[in-house]
């Protein structure tokens, strides 16, 4: 048994020598996307941004970034700025990008917001009101409503306004930085 161990430790001490020489590691060619700098952070606005591999709507669709996500921005042609993704760089409108202050003001005073109000349901005879609660899922979108209450009497036009709500969009709701599921009173006044 002394003798394996003995050669053992002959062999792993002859094999320290070309392991200990200095190997030139090759790495892969540094690419531009990596090393530029970006010429701002902002942060995205818009509840999804889809990001284009060019400037243009009908651009091949590469990722997409969500609410308050940080953004940095690497140029600008027109209404367009060039943002770095994950997989390297894409497109995505100026429009849709908020500032620092915009994202601390969404975060210390989270109320809901539409993205897409329910539309109005005219009725010039109607008097009264008509409410409800809508349960409003991390992305925005209404997945219940509950009838609160009808003081127009008319239900066609109480189910009219309902079906309006549920088409409604909202802005994420943000607590401490992360999307949460919120309830929103919606009031109609005839």
């Amino acid at each position: 048994m002394r003798t394996k161990s003995a050669l053992l430790l002959v062999f792993l001490l002859m094999l320290l020598p070309a392991c200990s020489r200095n190997v030139a590691v090759v790495a892969p060619p540094e690419t531009n996307m990596n090393n530029e700098k970006a010429i701002e952070i902002a942060y995205v606005g818009a509840p999804i941004v889809v990001i284009h591999q060019f400037p243009s709507d009908s651009s091949p669709e590469i990722t997409t970034f969500r609410y308050t996500e940080t953004v940095s921005v690497l140029a600008q042609k027109n209404d367009w700025v060039q943002v770095r993704t994950v997989s390297g760089k894409g497109w995505m409108r100026r429009a849709d990008l908020i500032d620092a202050a915009k994202v601390d003001e969404i975060l210390k005073n989270p109320i809901p917001r539409f993205v897409a109000q329910p539309q109005p349901i005219p009725d010039s005879r109607a008097h009264g009101e008509i409410a409800y609660t809508a349960r409003v899922n991390t992305d925005g979108e209404v997945i219940d409503i509950q009838m609160l209450k009808n003081s127009t009497g008319n239900r066609a036009l109480a189910d009219a306004n309902g079906t309006a709500l549920k088409s409604a969009r909202f802005y994420p709701m943000l607590q401490k930085g992360q999307r949460v599921v919120f309830t929103y009173e919606h009031h109609v006044y005839y």
